[in-house]
């Protein structure tokens, strides 16, 4: 007669032979789907999409931001004001935008010096070393006013 601890062990390796074997049976085999149908999609777990920069109220309260603009949606379930810190590639690239306008203005009222009569190129030059805006000073020679507007403006004058 076999011990309980004995029968046990020859039960156990009874059930993995059988587990083993390709004559399992246990289980119902299932049907393949009929042509046509396409099985469910597998539930998916999605995500949380990083912002890439959080606005101002959220880093502030180290809470997630969504990122969404002009409001995220922490800001907007708080009633907060949502505001985006620029970062530094944005401050540098703007940067570079404000420099190449500035050069490009410069450039365009040198050749507009080049083009002028001498007179009104002087009218011009004063204007610029009594400390006038390039733009501006732009602005009145394409709007064909320059040479009414600098002589009679009570902008800055230099002495000769």
């Amino acid at each position: 007669m076999l011990s309980a601890r004995e029968s046990d062990a020859s039960s156990y390796r009874s059930i993995s032979s059988d587990l083993a074997s390709p004559t399992y049976h246990h289980l119902p085999r299932l049907r393949p789907l009929p042509p046509g149908v396409r099985p469910p999609p597998a539930p998916t777990t999605r995500k949380r999409v990083r912002a890439p920069a959080a606005c101002g109220p959220c880093r502030t309260r180290k809470s997630k931001c969504s990122g969404e603009h002009p409001t995220c949606r922490e800001c907007v379930s708080r009633k907060t004001s949502c505001e985006y810190p620029d970062t530094e590639t944005r401050q540098v690239r703007q940067k570079y935008k404000d420099l190449r306008d500035r050069q490009n203005a410069h450039e365009e009222l040198f050749k507009l010096l080049k083009t002028v009569s001498e007179p009104d190129a002087i009218e011009v030059l004063r204007r610029i070393r009594a400390g006038g805006d390039v733009h501006d000073i732009l602005s009145h020679i394409k709007d064909g006013s320059l040479l009414m507007g600098l002589s009679s403006s009570s902008g800055p004058e230099l002495e000769q």
